[in-house]
């Protein structure tokens, strides 16, 4: 069928002309549509797309020969420049003019103005930051929504101070509450150096020297290397840097300078007042003046040395003390004996009067006092002593004294005629106290057996040291009439050395000395009655080399003879 070479021409003829008429048909709804313009740097394009395009068309084609239709003056009737398609298939012309006059640069329109706003600056303060002086306000006036940050960095300072105002914010924050806040920044601003606050007076921590501190304040990032170059002028002396540098529980580092202060130590009364007290007549024409030598715990640890080169000025005179007594908890105290014509007879307290006679039968005694002591070190630092003690036998302990002594117990040893070794044990305390002792009476002359005795005393105010151990009596009467009640006052170290007897070490510290007189008490029923003297006591004990002393009462118990008097005679 159709075998005829012309009739398969004509047939062929026949399809193209319907497939060219389809075509046609299909693309004869083309328009532009989206028209646009904008400009390229100053290259002026209008583009538009191309609608009716059929699917599978040579779109390319098509629209690089379909003219513009209602696009613009300029453009219509004119081929696009260009053809693209975009990822959505679309097809789109564009028509380009270079240098358009329209894409030419040209001034901006004046912006409009904003609405005035009535912005201030408040609640002004200032701080410093690392050595930085910050100066801060808050910006009040904002509208909400506005452009905070841009609107408060170009807001100069107004009534903020007279370094800032005019100034626009280094740095704007917003809080959490919105508001606004502008911040100028000084670094290295003179009031935000290093400096010091308010001085302190502290204790003494030498003679002579007394410790002021102060918290260091803007002191950086590292406070305490801050603190050791900050000088400070202190009482008209500068310092270059401090002594020591201490951070305190807060966080804050003090700084401390150790000043020259002559008051260091001083004197004072109980409450730390400085000054010396008028005390008591203590002897006819003597009053005893007296203080308590503060900061001494702090200057040094030799109390006694401090106490005595530390003087006074007292009625015209200025001295050292005359005795220094350590009175434990409260403190260290200096006495001074000044003459005074209004201390009569009349104005002499009990107390005095008693420690007035037990002074001058001291020194009635200085002469012998060096035997004594002596021989009570002998026995006193004798381990076979103390041993006997403790066994309580007093022929153990009578026999032990006398190899102790080497055999330098003459009968009658200084005119007495008994001789006691004891144990004390000392039950001191702050102002009311006891001691108990306990040991062996022995006869001096060796006709008389060795008793038992035992003691008890107590006193009003310091007295002995809490030390205790061995103590050698020597008295008067015979061994079986030493018992009963009396009196005694019991001297330090600094009343033994003023003797110049020859002890050599009267402060040595881990030895304590101390002497006691004893006597009898007045026959209240006899006016013209004066307490007896009844014997002499020493105690070389080893402790803390304190110096303890004063008025103390005792009651003394052996197995007694009423038949007899004191020595030894029938009554």
């Amino acid at each position: 069928m159709f075998t005829s070479p012309r009739l398969r021409h004509l047939l062929f003829l026949c399809l193209c002309a319907v497939t060219v008429a389809y075509v046609v048909d299909a693309n004869a709804a083309l328009k532009w549509g989206n028209v646009g313009s904008k400009c390229e740097g100053t290259r002026r394009v209008d583009y538009a797309r191309l609608w009716g395009l059929a699917p599978g068309t040579d779109w390319m084609g098509i629209c690089r020969r379909t003219r513009a239709v209602g696009i613009s003056g300029r453009s219509n009737g004119k081929v696009p420049s260009a053809c693209v398609q975009h990822v959505d298939r679309s097809v789109w012309g564009e028509w380009r003019f270079s240098n358009h006059v329209s894409c030419r640069s040209r001034p901006r329109p004046a912006p409009r103005p904003r609405p005035r706003q009535n912005l201030t600056w408040g609640n002004i303060g200032v701080k410093c930051d690392n050595g930085a002086r910050v100066e801060f306000a808050r910006l009040w006036g904002l509208t909400p929504g506005q452009d905070w940050l841009g609107i408060c960095r170009g807001t100069a300072a107004s009534n903020v101070s007279q370094l800032s105002n005019g100034k626009v914010p280094s740095r704007c924050v917003q809080h959490v509450d919105r508001s606004v806040w502008g911040e100028w920044k000084y670094s290295g601003h003179p009031s935000c150096a290093p400096r010091w606050g308010t001085f302190k007076k502290d204790d003494c921590v030498r003679r002579g020297y007394r410790q002021y501190s102060s918290r260091i304040w803007e002191a950086g990032a590292a406070p305490v290397q801050t603190c050791a170059r900050t000088p400070a002028t202190i009482n008209g002396q500068r310092f270059a840097a401090p002594a020591r540098c201490k951070t305190a529980i807060d966080g804050g580092v003090w700084g401390e300078f150790d000043v020259p202060d002559a008051s260091c130590p001083f004197w004072g009364n109980e409450l730390g007042r400085a000054g010396i007290v008028r005390g008591e007549c203590v002897a006819l024409e003597t009053r005893k003046y007296y203080a308590r030598l503060w900061d001494v715990a702090a200057a040094t640890s030799d109390w006694n040395g401090a106490c005595h080169a530390k003087t006074a000025t007292i009625a015209g005179v200025t001295t050292g003390p005359l005795r220094c007594v350590d009175k434990g908890p409260l403190g260290m105290w200096g006495e001074w004996l000044v003459k005074d014509t209004a201390c009569t007879l009349d104005k002499l307290p009990r107390d005095a009067r008693f420690e007035a006679i037990a002074r001058a039968k001291l020194a009635e005694m200085r002469d012998d006092i060096q035997s004594g002591i002596a021989l009570a070190t002998r026995i006193g630092q004798d381990p076979k002593v103390a041993n006997a003690l403790q066994s309580g036998t007093p022929q153990t302990i009578a026999a032990s004294a006398e190899r102790a002594s080497d055999g330098t117990m003459p009968p009658a040893f200084l005119g007495h005629r008994t001789l006691t070794i004891g144990a004390v044990v000392d039950a001191k305390l702050i102002v009311v106290g006891g001691t108990g002792e306990s040991g062996a009476a022995i006869d001096l002359s060796g006709h008389m057996p060795v008793y038992a005795y035992a003691s008890v005393g107590y006193s009003y105010g310091p007295g002995l040291s809490g030390d205790g151990g061995v103590v050698v009596g020597l008295w008067v009467c015979q061994v079986n009439k030493i018992g009963g009640d009396g009196w005694g006052f019991v001297f330090g170290l600094d009343d033994i050395a003023k003797l110049k007897t020859g002890f050599k070490e009267p402060f040595k510290p881990g030895m304590s000395y101390s002497i006691g007189l004893w006597f009898s008490y007045p026959d209240e029923n006899d006016p013209n009655s004066v307490p007896e003297y009844r014997g002499i006591t020493f105690s070389p004990t080893f402790g803390k080399g304190v110096d303890f002393g004063g008025l103390t009462y005792v009651t003394t118990a052996v197995d007694g003879d009423e038949t007899v008097d004191c020595d030894g005679k029938r009554k």
